[in-house]
C-alpha cells in the first residue's frame, strides 16, 4: 500500500506540475496576445495619424517639412527603429534618423519589403512584413506600413514603421518572462516575427539570420493546423526545436500570427523531481509522513492558484487591475448597460513625461510615484469603478452606469486635481500632469474592441494638444461641443449687446509707404468665456441665422469709425470688410450696405467688400447680380486668400472684381522660396493684366516687403507694418492731422 501510495502521490505531483507549467504559460501567451494586439492597434492609429499631418504639412512635395514630426515621434517610442514617408511607388522620402541629403532606398526595389508594401496601398488596415534586416539602421526589424488616404479613398503616401526586434530596446523588450520560457510571434506562412529565447542572453548576427531569415516555423504552423482551434497546447519533440518543448499558442487572426509560449519539459521534470526528492530518499519516512505532506502539498497548491490567479489579473507593481480583468470588467459593464439603458464611460490616463522622472531619478523613485497615482485614482472614483494600470505609466478606468456624462467631466476634474498635488518620494516633490481621453459606450462605440481604440484614439488627441489636458472621442458630447453650446448661447446676447468691437490693421502703399486703407476685423470678448476666436465664432454666427446681424453690426461700425479717423487724421482710407457666403446669398447685403453709406457719409468708392474664392466658385451664378448692384455703387469687389482655391481666369473676367488679395502663405516664405516668389510674380502680373489692385497679406518682414515692392505690387498688409488697431489707436498711428484741431 505504501508503495502504491508513493505512486499515485508521485502521479499527482507530476500532473500538478504540467498543470502548473501550462497555467504559467497561458498566463503569459494571454500577456503576449494582448500586448501584441494593443500594440499594433496603436501604431496603426499613430501612423495614420502622422501620415495625414505630414501630408498636410507638405512633406510629400518637401520632405524636410515632415522632419520634426517624423522625429518627435521616433524620440517618443524608443522600440521602433524609424519612421518613414513613402510615396505610392515606393520611393522612401524621409527617414527619422536619417540626415537629410542621404540617399534613400525604394522599398518596391527592396526583396524583403516589397509584398508588404505593394499589400499596403491595397489595404485598409495595417500590414506587417517579414522581419529582416534592415542595413540603413543595423537591426533587425518587423516592418509595418499604413496606407494614407485621401477624401475620395485614394492611396497618396505610405507611412512605414519598424518595430525594433534586436539589440538595445525593443517593442517587446518589457516582456517579464519567467526562467526558462520563452516566447514568440510566427506568421501563418511560417516566418518567425519576434522570439525572446530560452535563457536568454545575447544571440549571434548568424543565429537571427536562422530565425528569421526563412519560414523557420512553418513546422509548428503545420502542426497547429493539423490541431485546429484558435488556441491550444502543442507537445514539441526534439527535431522541431534544440529541446522537447510545451508550447502554448493563441491566433490573432486579424494580423494573420499566433503568438507562442514555451518551456522545456525538462524543466517541467525538475519541477517534479524536486518535489519528489524527499519522499524519494527516505521511502519509509515519506510512509510516515504521508499525510502530513500530503495536506501540506494540497495547501500549498491552493496557495499557489490563489497566487496565479491574482498574478493572471491584477498588476504586480500596484496591485490595480491588469488588462485581463480590467477586460472582463469592461464587458460586464457594457452587458449591464444594455440591459439598464445606460451607459459606460472609459478613460485612458497617461502621465506626462513619465519617462524624464524614471531617466533622472531611477526606476525605484518611478514605481514608487506610479504607486501613490494608484492610491489617487482609486480615491477619486468610486467604489464600483474599476481602476486598472495597462503598463508603463498607463492606467485605465471604466465608469459603468453613468446616466448624465456631467459626472464623468467631474471624476476628470476631480482626477486631474488629485494628480496635480506634488507627490513627495526621499524629502522630494515631484509634479506630474496628466493626459486623459475619454469614450462612451454606447454613444461612441458598440463593443469593447471599439471604445477601447476610440479611448487610445482621444488620449492621442490630448496629448496632441499639449497633454496637460484632456479629450473626449469626437461624437458630440466631448470639450469641443460644450465650448460650441457656450459660445452659441452667448452670442446672439454679445451681438445684441454690442459686445463685439472692430480693429482695423493698415494697408500701406507699397511705393509711397503711406497707409491708405485698413481692414476691418471683428472681435469679441465675452465677460463670461473671455476673448473668442473669429475662427470659432463667424461659422457658428452663419449656422445661427446671426451673420447677417453681425455683418450689418460691423458694416455700420467700422464706416462710423473709419470716417471718424478720416476727420482726425485729414485722409480719405479706404475700408475692406469680410463678407460671409450667406451674406452674399442673403437679399440684403446691398441695401445694408446702401444704408451703412448713407447714414456714415462715406463714398461708396472707397468701400472694399472682400469675398473668398470658394464663395465666389461656390455660388456664381447668384452671386453675380448683387455684386454688379455694389458694383453700381460705386463698391469694390476683392477676392480674399487669392491663389489657395481655384484662381480661375474666367470668373476673374465674367465678375465685377476690382482688387486681389495674396495670401499670407504664399508670403510667409517669398524670401526663402523661390517657387513662392515665382507664384507671387505670377499673380501680380495676372491681376496687373486684368487692371486689378494688388494687396498682399501677412507681410511680417522688411525683406517681404523689399521684395514685393520690386514685383510692383500695389498694397502691403501686415504685422511688420501694425497689427490690428483700436480705432484711437488706428489714430495715433496715422498722426493726428493738425488743421483738423482748430
Amino acid at each position: 500500500m505504501a508503495v502504491i501510495g508513493f505512486v499515485f502521490s508521485a502521479l499527482q505531483l507530476w500532473h500538478e506540475a504540467r498543470r502548473d507549467a501550462l497555467d504559467t504559460l497561458d498566463y503569459i501567451n494571454q500577456q503576449l496576445a494582448q500586448s501584441t494586439r494593443a500594440t499594433l492597434i496603436k501604431h496603426e492609429t499613430i501612423l495614420r495619424v502622422v501620415g495625414e499631418e505630414m501630408v498636410r504639412a507638405g512633406a510629400m512635395e518637401k520632405p524636410e517639412r515632415g522632419r520634426a514630426i517624423i522625429e518627435d515621434m521616433h524620440r517618443t517610442d524608443p522600440g521602433m527603429v524609424a519612421f518613414g514617408l513613402v510615396r505610392p511607388d515606393g520611393q522612401l522620402l524621409i527617414a527619422s534618423g536619417v540626415p537629410a541629403g542621404r540617399p534613400l532606398p525604394n522599398l518596391m526595389d527592396e526583396p524583403q519589403a516589397s509584398d508588404s508594401f505593394l499589400e499596403a496601398l491595397g489595404s485598409h488596415r495595417l500590414v506587417t512584413g517579414h522581419a529582416y534586416r534592415m542595413e540603413l539602421f543595423d537591426a533587425w526589424v518587423i516592418p509595418i506600413r499604413k496606407a494614407i488616404r485621401n477624401s475620395a479613398g485614394e492611396t497618396v503616401a505610405v507611412m512605414a514603421a519598424g518595430y525594433r526586434i534586436s539589440g538595445g530596446t525593443t517593442t517587446w523588450s518589457d516582456l517579464d518572462l519567467p526562467d526558462d520560457v520563452g516566447a514568440a510571434l510566427v506568421r501563418e506562412d511560417g516566418f518567425f516575427q519576434y522570439m525572446q529565447f530560452i535563457r536568454g542572453g545575447e544571440v549571434s548576427s548568424d543565429r537571427l539570420a536562422e530565425v528569421y531569415g526563412g519560414p523557420a516555423g512553418k513546422p509548428i504552423i503545420d502542426l497547429i493546423n493539423d490541431q485546429g482551434g484558435e488556441q491550444g497546447v502543442l507537445d514539441l519533440a526534439r527535431g522541431y526545436s534544440d529541446e522537447n518543448l510545451l508550447v502554448a499558442y493563441r491566433h490573432l487572426p486579424e494580423y494573420d500570427i499566433y503568438t507562442l509560449a514555451a518551456i522545456p519539459k525538462q524543466h517541467i521534470l525538475n519541477e517534479f523531481l524536486v518535489d519528489l526528492t524527499p519522499p524519494g530518499a527516505l521511502i519509509s519516512i515519506y510512509l510516515i509522513l504521508a499525510s502530513f505532506a500530503y495536506r501540506h502539498a494540497v495547501r500549498t497548491q491552493r496557495e499557489h492558484e490563489r497566487r496565479l490567479t491574482h498574478l493572471a489579473h491584477h498588476d504586480a507593481l500596484t496591485g490595480l487591475p491588469n488588462r485581463t480583468l480590467m477586460r472582463d470588467r469592461l464587458d460586464q459593464a457594457i452587458k449591464a448597460a444594455q440591459r439598464a439603458d445606460e451607459h459606460v464611460a472609459l478613460l485612458f490616463i497617461d502621465l506626462d513625461r513619465f519617462k524624464e522622472i524614471n531617466d533622472t531619478h531611477g526606476h525605484a523613485r518611478g514605481d514608487a510615484l506610479l504607486k501613490v497615482v494608484a492610491n489617487r485614482l482609486r480615491e477619486a472614483v468610486r467604489p464600483n469603478d474599476t481602476v486598472a494600470r495597462l503598463g508603463g505609466d498607463e492606467f485605465l478606468i471604466v465608469l459603468p452606469g453613468i446616466q448624465e456624462h456631467g459626472l464623468v467631466e467631474s471624476v476628470v476634474e476631480r482626477i486631474t486635481r488629485q494628480l496635480n498635488q506634488p507627490v513627495t518620494i526621499d524629502h522630494v516633490d515631484h509634479r506630474v500632469s496628466t493626459s486623459i481621453g475619454v469614450a462612451f459606450y454606447p454613444d461612441d462605440a458598440g463593443d469593447g474592441d471599439e471604445i477601447l481604440r476610440h479611448g487610445d484614439m482621444a488620449l492621442f488627441e490630448a496629448k496632441e494638444r499639449g497633454r496637460a489636458c484632456h479629450a473626449y472621442f469626437d461624437a458630440g458630447l466631448n470639450a469641443r461641443a460644450q465650448r460650441q453650446k457656450s459660445v452659441r448661447d452667448a452670442l446672439a446676447e454679445a451681438i445684441a449687446h454690442r459686445e463685439l468691437s472692430v480693429v482695423y490693421q493698415p494697408q500701406l502703399s507699397a511705393k509711397a509707404g503711406q497707409v491708405v486703407g485698413v481692414e476691418a476685423l471683428v472681435r469679441w470678448h465675452s465677460p463670461a468665456l473671455g476673448p473668442v476666436s473669429p475662427a470659432e465664432f463667424i461659422p457658428l454666427a452663419e449656422e445661427n441665422g446671426l451673420i447677417e446681424e453681425l455683418g450689418r453690426f460691423v458694416l455700420q461700425r467700422a464706416m462710423s469709425d473709419i470716417q471718424r479717423v478720416n476727420r482726425r487724421c485729414g485722409t480719405r482710407l479706404g475700408l475692406s470688410v469680410n463678407i460671409s457666403a450667406r451674406q452674399i446669398l442673403g437679399e440684403q447685403l446691398s441695401a445694408d450696405v446702401a444704408e451703412a453709406l448713407a447714414s456714415s457719409g462715406m463714398l461708396g468708392q472707397d468701400l472694399i467688400l472682400e469675398l473668398t474664392e470658394s464663395v465666389l466658385i461656390r455660388a456664381f451664378e447668384n452671386v453675380t447680380d448683387e455684386l454688379l448692384n455694389l458694383r453700381g455703387m460705386g463698391v469694390g469687389i476683392a477676392i480674399d486668400d487669392f491663389g489657395t482655391g481655384y484662381s480661375s481666369l474666367s470668373y476673374l473676367n465674367r465678375l465685377p472684381v476690382t482688387e486681389l488679395k495674396i495670401d499670407r502663405s504664399f508670403v510667409r516664405d517669398i524670401d526663402r522660396d523661390p517657387d513662392d516668389r515665382g507664384l507671387i510674380s505670377s499673380i501680380i502680373n495676372l491681376g496687373q493684366g486684368q487692371g486689378l489692385r494688388l494687396v498682399a497679406e501677412g507681410v511680417e518682414t522688411a525683406e517681404q516687403a523689399a521684395l514685393l515692392r520690386q514685383m510692383d505690387c500695389d498694397l502691403l498688409q501686415g504685422f511688420h507694418f501694425a497689427q490690428p488697431l483700436a480705432v484711437d489707436a488706428l489714430i495715433e498711428y496715422i498722426g493726428v492731422d493738425t488743421r483738423t484741431q482748430a
